[in-house]
């Protein structure tokens, strides 16, 4: 039929001139757009890290840090948790930051607060995440010693332009020293020591490899400064953000309970 041959010849007239134009177009994009194109990163396969780095791509691409640390944190849960969803929100709210997220033991929990302050939250495994061709962190901090043993080096060896960050939160060592001091049993007193001396020996170490030390206490920082220069040591003091201090005296107050925290457990 007529109207067969006048819809075929169309649409192979339309398939020609939409092939020149889309050639033609992109001649003209590539030249005008040189730069852009040029940083611009091929698929992986890998759906969530391709799809973060267009995500920083078209932020502008910003600053890439990542944050690493043992859980999820939630203020309710203490034991520095707090702290860090403080660190998390003033890090997100600077300019020109793309801030990601990586849990290192316990992957539940409450993400509504980093969702909001626009962190990602990263899932799978680290190793793969940074050996990722589109991945490029500027800035790592890694929070607790267990977990700068677990990704220090990873980091180093992925990441060697990347400024190392290692955010001491506490002394471990010196917590393991007091409670052998607390012991009265003898071989299990033996091997608090122990621990401790190994872990004082770890500890000093992520001291001196990291790039920038932050501690939470000018104590724990006279220990820092002893290891390393002066001048990576920074002190960040922990502080709760919004409690509106009272102005009693410590006598004339009662009916206070304070819970350290619940996540030690009944032994720490």
């Amino acid at each position: 039929p007529l109207s067969t041959i006048v819809i075929g010849h169309t649409d192979n007239y339309s398939d020609e001139y939409n092939a020149f134009f889309l050639a033609r177009n992109r001649e003209m994009l590539n030249s005008r757009w040189t730069s852009e194109v040029a940083q611009r990163t091929s698929p992986t396969g890998d759906h969530v890290g391709d799809e973060e780095t267009a995500i920083w791509q078209s932020m502008g691409q910003p600053k890439r840090v990542l944050v690493i640390d043992d859980r999820v944190p939630e203020a309710s849960l203490g034991a520095g948790f707090g702290r860090m969803v403080n660190t998390l929100s003033e890090i997100a709210s600077a300019q020109h930051c793309f801030v990601t997220f990586f849990p290192s033991d316990v992957k539940d929990g409450n993400r509504d607060e980093l969702s909001r302050l626009g962190v990602r939250v990263l899932h799978g495994d680290l190793e793969d995440h940074l050996r990722h061709p589109g991945t490029a962190y500027d800035v790592v901090i890694i929070s607790r010693p267990a977990n700068y043993g677990r990704y220090g080096k990873l980091v180093r060896e992925t990441h060697s332009k990347a400024a190392i960050i290692y955010d001491a939160e506490a002394l471990y060592f010196r917590r393991t020293e007091q409670r052998a001091a607390l012991t009265e049993d003898g071989p299990l007193k033996d091997q608090m020591v122990a621990d401790a001396e190994q872990m004082r020996i770890d500890e000093t170490g992520y001291f001196i490899d990291a790039d920038v030390v932050v501690c939470i206490s000018e104590s724990e920082a006279s220990f820092a400064r002893s290891i390393v220069d002066e001048s990576k040591i920074h002190v960040v003091p922990a502080q709760l953000v919004g409690p509106i201090y009272g102005t009693k005296p410590f006598s004339e107050r009662q009916d206070v309970l304070l819970a350290a925290s619940w996540l030690p457990g009944a032994d720490s």
